[in-house]
Order: structure tokens, then sequence, then C-alpha cells
């Protein structure tokens, strides 16, 4: 099997690319996955200290996560503008 050399500040030791992949697929499985999906119309919890209205939202787009908690861009008809919210801060509409 191939070899490389890594190089840290302090260490220098060769490498296998079967080490490299292994390490990149466990941290790849801790990744968090989103519960919701783009398109879903989910409902937004109202929130006065950070101005948020609640109502029915639709997820346009799914956001890294922050905190370790995922996070959504969702629209909703009656605003103009966009929204980021966490996870926690939505649930699914009929829920």
């Amino acid at each position: 099997m191939k070899s490389a050399w890594v190089e840290f500040p302090y260490l220098t030791y060769p490498r296998t690319v079967y080490d490299t992949c292994g390490w990149f697929l466990a941290r790849r499985r801790a990744m968090p996955t989103h519960r919701f999906h783009i398109g879903q119309i989910v409902f937004l919890t109202p929130s006065l200290d950070q101005n948020i209205s609640g109502g029915a939202y639709i997820i346009t787009k799914k956001l890294p996560e922050r905190d370790g908690e995922p996070e959504y861009r969702v629209k909703s008809v009656n605003e103009p503008y966009e929204r980021v919210v966490r996870e926690s801060q939505v649930r699914l509409a009929g829920e």
C-alpha cells in the first residue's frame, strides 16, 4: 500500500492511505444529520427577544451545524426575507 509522509510541527511519520480514509469515514459518521428536508413546511416557534414571528415557513436550504446543532434557512410567505434558524426552533407541520 502507498504511504505518504505526514508532517506535523513536532512529529513526522509515514501514514498509509488506509489510515487517512479510515479517519475520514469515522469523522463523516460523527456528523449530525438534518431532520428536515428542503421544501418541507415547518412551524417556527415565536420569540420576542429575537424578533421572530411564529407561523409556517418553508425550508429553502440546509446549513452546516453551529454549536453542535444543524441550522436551516427558512422563508415565510408573509415576509420578504429569509431567516436562519436552529433545528430546535422548528417543528414539522402536523406534529
